[in-house]
């Protein structure tokens, strides 16, 4: 035959990819754009620093940002307090902001 070798790295002249034929056709698929959801779910989530005492701890910004109306509601803002309370109200009417994880056995999934 010839003097080519076969070994690692070196696949056999029947397995190399053909002149001219593409391995893969349609390419990478594009990235899916993200809905307005979505991307303010990542901003509200994305983690934060925030002062406790003298250390810095991470936070969400959600987290963060009713911290500081509770801290403005202290020091006696009264549209930050009404914040606060609406921001309670809503969370006893719709729950958590963040997804639910709902685990299933395999038992569950036999029909």
């Amino acid at each position: 035959m010839s003097d080519y070798e076969v070994g690692y790295g070196k696949p056999p002249p029947w397995m190399k990819f053909q002149k001219g034929k593409c391995p893969n056709p349609k390419g990478r698929p594009k990235k899916r754009a993200l809905t307005d959801i979505e991307i303010l779910r990542a901003l509200i989530n994305a983690p934060m620093n925030y002062p406790f005492g003298k250390k810095m701890k991470q936070i969400t910004r959600a987290e963060g940002m009713i911290r500081n109306h509770g801290t403005a509601a202290l020091r006696g803002s009264i549209a930050d307090a009404a914040a606060l309370l609406n921001i309670l109200e809503q969370s006893d009417k719709f729950g958590d902001i963040n997804p639910t994880v709902i685990r299933m056995s395999a038992a569950q999934l036999q029909l």
